[in-house]
C-alpha cells in the first residue's frame, strides 16, 4: 500500500513539474518537483527490496519521527502564510507599497499584473493614498521593476504625482528599505501589496524594519502555479527565520 502511494505521488510531483513549466514558469524552482518524484520512487524502491524492514527498529522510529516533524512544521508553515490570504488593509492608507516582480519586454508578469491591478483598485477608492512601486533590475529584465510599474499603473490612469518609483532594489529587505525613504517621515501609516502567499514574510521583514503602522494587501496569483508558489514560500520563510532580512 505504502509503495503504491508512493509511485502515485512521484507521479503527480513530476506531471506537475512538467505543468509548471509548460504553464511559463520564470525561474527554475518547478524543478524541485522532479526531486520529489525521484525521492518518491526511491523510497518506492527501498521498500520493495525490504531496505527500510531490515534497518535497526531505532532507526525506523527515528526516520518516522523525522518525517512526521517535517509534515508538521509544512503545516505549521502553511498555516502562517494562509492567515494572510485574504488581507484587505484598511482605508485611507498614506502609502502603498507594492513589491516587485519580474518584467518581460513586453511588460510586467502576471504575478506582478496581479499585485498592480489590486493597487489600481485601491487607489481608484482611496483618492489621498500615495502609491511606492518598489523594484530594480535584474540580468534577464528590460529595465527596472519600478519604472515599468509607475508606467502600468499610469496608462490605466492613475496621475503620476500619486505614484513614487524605487529603481534600485533587489530584494524584499530592500524594497522596504528603499521606499522607507521617499516617505514624508517614519510614522506613515502603509499597505504591502503583494501576492497573498508572499504577504506573511513581508510583513514579518517589515516588522523587523521598525514599521510602526502597516498592514498587508493581498493580490491573487495564477491558480496553476499556487503548490509552486506555496512551497517555494516554505523554504524562504526557514530561510528568513534562521537569516532575518533575506
Amino acid at each position: 500500500m505504502a509503495e503504491k502511494i508512493l509511485i502515485t505521488a512521484g507521479i503527480l510531483f513530476a506531471a506537475y513539474g512538467v505543468t509548471v513549466k509548460l504553464a511559463g514558469s520564470v525561474t527554475n524552482f518547478f524543478l524541485v518537483w522532479f526531486f520529489g518524484a525521484a525521492l518518491c520512487f526511491l523510497a518506492a524502491l527501498f521498500l520493495r527490496m525490504g531496505f527500510f524492514g531490515r534497518l535497526p527498529f531505532a532507526v525506523r522510529v527515528l526516520i518516522i519521527l523525522l518525517l512526521l516533524w517535517a509534515c508538521s512544521l509544512f503545516v505549521f508553515v502553511m498555516a502562517l502564510i494562509g492567515r494572510h490570504f485574504r488581507d484587505s488593509g484598511r482605508p485611507d492608507l498614506d502609502y502603498l507599497i507594492v513589491l516587485g516582480a519580474q518584467v518581460f519586454p513586453y511588460g510586467p508578469s502576471s504575478t506582478l499584473k496581479y499585485r498592480l491591478d489590486r493597487v489600481y483598485d485601491y487607489l481608484q477608492e482611496n483618492p489621498d493614498t500615495i502609491c511606492i512601486v518598489s523594484g530594480g533590475q535584474g540580468y534577464n529584465e528590460p529595465e527596472p521593476e519600478g519604472t515599468a510599474m509607475k508606467r502600468y499603473l499610469m496608462e490605466r490612469g492613475i496621475p503620476e504625482d500619486r505614484i513614487l518609483a524605487e529603481t534600485g532594489s533587489k530584494t524584499t529587505e530592500e524594497n522596504l528599505r528603499f521606499s522607507r525613504e521617499l516617505m514624508r517621515d517614519g510614522n506613515c501609516s502603509v499597505g504591502i501589496v503583494t501576492n497573498h502567499f508572499h504577504v506573511y514574510r513581508a510583513l514579518k521583514e517589515a516588522e523587523r524594519q521598525g514599521y510602526t503602522d502597516v498592514c498587508g494587501i493581498a493580490a491573487r496569483g495564477k491558480k496553476i502555479f499556487l503548490p509552486n508558489y506555496l512551497l517555494r514560500e516554505f523554504f524562504a520563510v526557514l530561510k528568513y527565520q534562521l537569516h532575518p532580512g533575506t
